[in-house]
């Protein structure tokens, strides 16, 4: 049997892929309900949501408490059984989605997002080290990729299907938080019958040792912190990407930058960002994990140089379609969908990159502290400073297109993270070959 054949994933990892993935899609969707309802939320005579507040509840309200919970239910995922704390989680976001749709004020939603927040940080950080567990390292960049297929369907179908549906006089924006609330409890029963992957299954025994030691939850959360201070290659790769989303999070303005400076309608322009990210995101998924496992067989740490590659080639696109006026409808659907490509082609090549270069008892919190950065101080920080800077400039154009430029100043680090990538793996495999021996 060829070497290839050996390391191919089974048809179990794929099938475990698929549902994750699905997971994943609802995670999105109910996440950017409130950024795709933001029309309907404003108009609404009881919420009467201003842009700031909207990016408030879609920011900062979400991804405080996403990550702060992230991070202890991360360390939990390296302890317990993680497709059962899934289904919790599951169990609470979908109920607090459906609860959203009581609300009558900013107060109520704010505290149904807090619980959508908390149930949605038990997905991420259990899924890629249970997708690491299952796939080996030449498949890792696209299993990741096609997990965070989640991103672009998900935040395309929350665009599209909800503005197809809230002009219904009898479903509103509130029967879209209803019913998207029941689909997701009425997938929690299954959760419950899936297997838990071996921890470090797919691994050389040197990265196998001492997956069993129990340790507190400061003692793991210390020992994630310190093993990122050694590894640059992986704090900078880390960094790179929180830099990514500060640009990711100015894009959530897009509705409101269409309808007022472009001419769509309050409909049209959620659904034209919903069909561009459909089609771009998940393009830039497929061929992020595709592109970051192929330069990975040539070049040790090659998946980092995709990223930079890919930013290149795109950031004329992304550029040109913040000027381009809106009855240039074919153009601008081209550069637009070209920059949703930008926005998910990192996830594959990141997240195999930080599981390889973390260690295997470690890694769902070495994903949760990433979640943090790429919520709090990356797409939050980038949605409100551009919320701030359109009404500064008073133009949506001028307030999202200056601080989505910050993602440029990510390439430099994963430049330097591919440099270290071979030093830093080399030593964190002697590392645990020597916690093996003992």
């Amino acid at each position: 049997m060829s070497s290839a054949r050996q390391d191919s994933a089974p048809p179990s990892a794929w099938q475990l892929l698929a549902l994750l993935t699905l997971l994943n899609v609802f995670n999105f969707i109910d996440r950017q309900l409130i950024t795709s309802l933001q029309i309907p939320l404003g108009e609404d005579p009881d919420l009467h949501l201003t842009v700031l507040q909207n990016q408030l509840l879609a920011g900062y309200s979400f991804s405080i408490v996403y990550s702060i919970a992230g991070l202890v239910l991360g360390m939990m995922a390296d302890r317990t059984h993680r497709p059962r704390l899934i289904a919790l989680g599951l169990l609470i976001w979908s109920g607090a989605t459906a609860a959203s749709g009581l609300a009558h004020n900013f107060s109520e939603l704010a505290l149904a997002r807090i619980f959508v927040a908390f149930g949605e940080a038990t997905l991420t950080p259990a899924a890629i080290a249970m997708l690491a567990d299952v796939f080996r390292s030449r498949q890792r960049s696209l299993a990741s990729g096609l997990y965070y297929l989640g991103v672009p369907i998900g935040s395309s179908f929350s665009f599209i299907i909800p503005n197809l549906l809230w002009p219904i006089p009898w479903i509103g924006w509130r029967g879209c938080f209803f019913g998207l609330g029941l689909i997701g409890l009425s997938m929690v029963l299954v959760l419950m019958f899936i297997k838990d992957p071996q921890r470090g299954a797919t691994e050389s025994l040197a990265f196998q040792g001492a997956q069993t030691e129990r340790r507190s939850f400061l003692s793991s959360l210390l020992e994630t912190l310190e093993a990122i201070r050694r590894t640059p290659a992986l704090w900078m790769t880390m960094l790179g990407a929180v830099i990514i989303n500060i640009g990711v999070g100015a894009t959530w303005l897009d509705t409101k930058w269409l309808f007022e400076e472009r001419g769509f309608t309050k409909s049209g322009a959620p659904i034209f960002i919903g069909c561009m990210l459909l089609v771009g995101g998940s393009v830039g998924n497929i061929l992020g994990g595709w592109m970051g496992d192929m330069f990975n067989k040539r070049r040790s740490g090659g998946r980092l140089l995709a990223i930079v590659v890919s930013q290149i080639a795109i950031a004329p696109f992304v550029i040109a379609y913040r000027f381009l006026p809106g009855d240039y409808f074919l153009l601008l659907g081209v550069c637009y969908g070209m920059g949703s490509i930008l926005i998910t082609i990192m996830y594959g090549p990141v997240l195999a990159t930080i599981q390889e270069l973390s260690p295997v008892r470690l890694r769902s919190t070495t994903v949760a502290l990433l979640m943090i950065g790429l919520n709090i101080f990356g797409a939050s920080l980038g949605s409100v400073l551009a919320a701030w800077l359109a009404g500064f400039l008073h133009s949506f154009t001028w307030g999202i297109f200056i601080t989505a430029q910050a993602s440029l100043l990510s390439s430099p680090f994963f430049l330097l993270a591919y440099r270290r990538y071979e030093t830093d793996l080399a030593r964190l495999s002697n590392l645990q070959l020597g916690e093996q021996k003992v």
